[in-house]
């Protein structure tokens, strides 16, 4: 019986507000407090499977900034949750845009 290949899928990326304050930043190791804003990332490593990784939203590095462009291409296409204000949105949004045009 042959199997069908897992095609990956593109990692999805979202500004969002923190509903707990259980997870960790994928960056620093920190607790990202209730209530603040993150960026989450979701995974898809095999089928029907998902993952959630999150980021404070001042833990943007270089590296991670160009995986997010890699995917929507421009930093203004990251989708941002309900409740997110477009303030915070676009400053996350420039952060992207500035550790992305760093060496």
């Amino acid at each position: 019986m042959r199997m069908k290949a897992f095609r990956s899928q593109p990692n999805t990326h979202e500004i969002c507000i923190a509903p707990s304050g259980r997870a960790k930043c994928r960056k620093c190791k920190g607790m990202v407090a209730k209530g603040s804003v993150r960026i989450a990332t979701t995974a898809f490593v095999r089928p029907g499977r998902a993952t959630m990784f999150v980021r404070h939203a001042c833990c943007v590095d270089g590296s991670f900034a160009r995986a997010v462009l890699a995917v929507y291409g421009s930093a203004a296409r990251v989708k941002a949750a309900s409740g997110v204000s477009e303030t915070e949105a676009s400053r996350v949004r420039a952060a992207i845009e500035r550790e992305a045009a760093m060496p």
